[in-house]
């Protein structure tokens, strides 16, 4: 009795096959990439905002225990209780860095103070630097060419 000869089976994907699959993936990560950038900066903003308000707060308080003043200790006052809470809920590991750098300067006669959040990475140039004062006016600064708001840069923009 003749049985038949099975063909041979190979396996494996051809050419083709992998260069089709390959294109797909280039295809969505050039859509998927600046989607990615574009949060990774909303995030980032979100956190500078949460940074000067937690400052302000902290500025407020010390000036309720100096008479209405913001004294002169107020800034490391305000920066060593802020700082270790924005760390420990941004960068839980301790692995990721600072991304912005925090200073609060207070008016010669102590009735006043500016916060600048800088962003020390500069990979933001819509929104630089963050600045918030005493009256609660904020500001931003950004690179030359670019056109940004205080809504997008202090807002969920």
């Amino acid at each position: 009795m003749n049985t038949p000869k099975h063909k041979k089976h190979t396996h494996g994907f051809s050419l083709i096959e992998v260069m089709v699959v390959l294109a797909i993936i280039g295809i969505l990560a050039s859509i998927g990439w600046p989607i990615y950038q574009e949060q990774t900066r909303k995030n980032q903003r979100a956190e500078a905002v949460t940074m000067a308000s937690m400052l302000r707060l902290e500025m407020e308080r010390c000036a309720s225990n100096n008479n209405g003043l913001y004294a002169i200790n107020c800034p490391n006052l305000a920066t060593a209780a802020v700082l270790p809470a924005i760390t420990a809920k941004y960068d839980p590991t301790g692995t990721r860095g600072n991304i912005y750098n925090a200073n609060i300067a207070v008016t010669p006669d102590g009735s006043g103070y500016t916060i600048t959040i800088a962003d020390i990475i500069g990979n933001d140039d819509d929104c630089q630097t963050f600045t918030l004062d005493n009256f609660g006016a904020k500001g931003f600064t950004q690179a030359p060419g670019h056109n940004s708001s205080v809504a997008r840069c202090w807002g969920s923009n």
